[in-house]
């Protein structure tokens, strides 16, 4: 081994082959046929599971994997009644067991999921159904009402289940359900795209897409049987979904799950001293901020001991925190690390991709950096002129990256993906899926990336984060992250607007932290941190940015409040 660097990357993947093996071994548990090739809900169809708590809802009512294995299998029966063959199932459940049970009972009965939110408006729940072509939506009684205009309108079935009345089945006839052909490269998920750029697209995983991206996560972050997280996020997204929800409990842990964000509420938790507290929590950057503000109004100004308890039981009982889905701006990751302890883990990842590029769970986290390819992602970072001319300037992979530029330039370029993880197409949707890959079949994440110093940098989308300037080519990002040291600034987006001159400029809507800036003030501040050409020249002010469920802001909207 060259170094210390490499002696950790091969104990790594050794770890990761005994942990891939023996999930192997236990997903073909004692209950089920040894030779069955099972979804990720194995775990809650499995004997050696079936006393351990796998959910936790917000009233505080537990769930063994055996409670949702047998209601897993009553709503397969269910399904299979007005479906005989292979089909997709939308479904609008609350955030309780509800919804891994749907999720889960589709798969048995061989179907893909297609989850929906409350949140979404009925034109938008029409489209989701319509454009993923779901023959039945299953949902509870709380929506039924809403649901049953939808179903109508779109010429779907509904199916309404009431959970609490419903039979349980037995574990034992588990094996009668599963079909192994189903759970190779058979269609598991639909999960749309947050649709900033156009109409939402429908992206379609498989149930190896979603084994290679959970293998990653549980193993890139030591997640086991152990842990109980801390769930706050949408469930109808990959972020929510995928990792939050799947990953733990395809390796038997605990989802503590929360109704939606309650600031107050989640600080207690993660103050409880109860003994199965827990112990994993995954974030957006809004929440992050949101609990700092919370903390700032309730614990500030409270006595020392109170300040050093906080900290103390946060670094004592939670293992691990994560914030992705959006750039998590230095100031709130400097304040966490003050107040927990403990230093964010970055990550970077699509719906299309799943999980692309981590921090270490082990090792040094750089802030604005999301650290090296997960163990099954292939990487490259590229001057893409079209889909069949590009220039790699650097190929990446979890053991390492080789770039190849003159070691004086910056390693800065269009990010390509490969691997087993990436999705298998937009949904009947074949022009679109065809230019976003390569014609050698790499996905084009749109993002623009900067490798520096052993890790991997994300500067933005390169259709509205990218700002090019009098020939300069600037990062909003980059900028936003210098903008919120600036104690006059709460929060802020930044973004390129048409110029005659230099052909963009860079402009700014603020949420200022106190009193109003002019013009000139701002900028006189801006220039201690960014050089002159990187300072907005053009501002708005609002008082709170546009964000969805993700922390995401909508920069091609936002841009028209300078029209």
């Amino acid at each position: 081994m060259r170094n210390s660097q490499d002696l950790k990357k091969f104990l790594y993947a050794a770890r990761s082959l005994v942990l891939r093996n023996h999930w192997r071994n236990i997903s073909r548990g004692s209950t089920l046929s040894s030779d069955l090739k099972l979804p990720l809900c194995a775990p809650t169809l499995d004997k050696k599971y079936a006393e351990r708590v796998a959910f936790t809802d917000y009233h505080g009512n537990n769930f063994t994997y055996q409670d949702l294995g047998r209601k897993i299998l009553t709503v397969s029966k269910e399904l299979n009644k007005v479906l005989n063959e292979k089909s997709r199932v939308s479904f609008l459940c609350p955030h309780d067991s509800t919804f891994p049970i749907t999720l889960f009972g589709a798969w048995v009965a061989g179907h893909a999921g297609v989850p929906l939110s409350d949140k979404h408006p009925d034109n938008l729940l029409e489209y989701f159904v319509k454009a993923s072509q779901s023959k039945v939506i299953v949902t509870v009684p709380e929506f039924a009402d809403r649901l049953n205009a939808v179903a109508k309108n779109v010429g779907s079935e509904l199916v309404v289940l009431d959970f609490e009345k419903l039979a349980a089945d037995n574990l034992e006839s588990a094996k009668d359900y599963l079909n192994p052909s189903l759970y190779n490269n058979g269609d598991a998920l639909i999960l749309f795209t947050s649709g900033t750029t156009g109409l939402p697209k429908g992206v379609l995983l498989t149930h190896n897409n979603l084994e290679a991206q959970v293998t990653n996560i549980t193993d890139a972050w030591e997640i086991t049987s152990k842990d109980t997280l801390l769930h706050t996020l949408p469930l109808h997204h990959t972020h929510g979904l995928i990792h939050a929800l799947l990953s733990p409990m395809s390796v038997g842990g605990r989802v503590h799950m929360m109704q939606k964000f309650d600031g107050p509420r989640l600080w207690s938790e993660l103050l409880s001293t109860e003994i199965n507290r827990p112990n994993v929590l995954m974030g957006v950057p809004t929440v992050y901020s949101k609990l700092v503000e919370e903390y700032d109004k309730t614990f500030a100004g409270g006595p020392r001991s109170k300040i050093e308890f906080i900290k103390a039981t946060c670094m004592q009982k939670m293992r691990l925190m994560l914030s992705g889905s959006a750039a998590l701006p230095i100031p709130v990751l400097e304040k966490w690390e003050q107040i927990t302890g403990h230093r964010l883990l970055e990550r970077y990842g699509m719906t299309e991709i799943g999980m692309a590029l981590t921090n270490p769970y082990r090792g040094e986290r750089k802030p604005g950096f999301v650290g090296n390819p997960f163990q099954s992602v292939r990487l490259r970072v590229v001057d893409l002129k079209s889909r069949s001319d590009y220039e790699v300037i650097a190929d990446g992979s979890f053991n390492k990256t080789e770039v190849f530029v003159d070691k004086k330039e910056k390693v800065v370029g269009d990010l390509l993906v490969k691997g087993p993880s990436v999705f298998k197409c937009y949904f009947n949707n074949p022009e679109a899926t065809k230019k976003e890959f390569t014609e050698d079949g790499w996905f084009i994440t749109g993002d623009t990336v900067e490798y520096v110093d052993g890790a991997y940098k994300i500067l933005g989308r390169k259709s509205v984060d990218i700002i090019k300037s009098g020939g300069y080519k600037l990062s909003a990002l980059e900028i936003e992250t210098q903008l919120l040291g600036l104690k006059e600034v709460r929060d802020v987006s930044v973004m390129a607007l048409p110029d005659p001159t230099w052909g963009q400029k860079v402009a700014a809507v603020i949420v200022w932290a106190d009193k109003e800036l002019s013009i000139t003030e701002f900028r006189d501040v801006a220039k201690t941190r960014l050089a002159s050409y990187a300072v907005p020249s053009a501002i708005k002010t609002v008082e709170e940015l546009p964000r969805n469920h993700l922390g995401k802001v909508n920069k091609k909207e936002l841009v028209k409040i300078f029209n």
